[in-house]
Parts: structure tokens; sequence; C-alpha cells
């Protein structure tokens, strides 16, 4: 959150989210350097719960859709350790 991720590859994650957004169609969001990590969710910890094969659960979103409150088109995938 606010910019600290932990995420291993940013600029990778946001090419594969605008890659989604053309291939659906979606050109009006498919610049890859407006996509940011809305949330994420790590394997492990207190709850002792794993995504894939320990990896992160990571929703990412397009910032202008963001700014008009509409997370309909978020991009979700998880990122294996």
């Amino acid at each position: 959150m606010f910019g600290i991720t932990g995420v291993r590859s940013l600029p990778t994650i946001q090419k594969m989210a605008a890659e989604h957004a053309a291939k659906n169609g979606w050109f009006d969001i498919a610049a890859p350097g407006d996509w940011f990590i809305l949330v994420k969710l790590a394997s492990g910890g207190e709850a002792d719960f794993s995504f894939g094969d320990h990896g992160d659960y990571i929703f990412i979103a397009h910032r202008t859709q963001a700014a008009k409150g509409d997370f309909s088109r978020v991009y979700a995938f998880v990122e294996a350790s």
C-alpha cells in the first residue's frame, strides 16, 4: 500500500494487465504505466494460508478507472514464489 508492495517485478505485472486489457478490447486502459497494485494478499503469516505455491494474490487496477470508482476491470492473479 502507498507504493510499497514487495512485488518482484511491477513493470512486468503492469505489462501483463495492459495486454489483458487490449485482448479484451479495453484500449482505454491498455497503457502499462497506468496500472497500480490495488491490494496484495500474501501467503503465510498467522493465518497459515497459501495461494498456489506459497505465492501472493495480487489485484491490479487502472488509475483512470479507480479515480472514477470503477473496479469492474481489475486484473487479478497469483504470483508464485
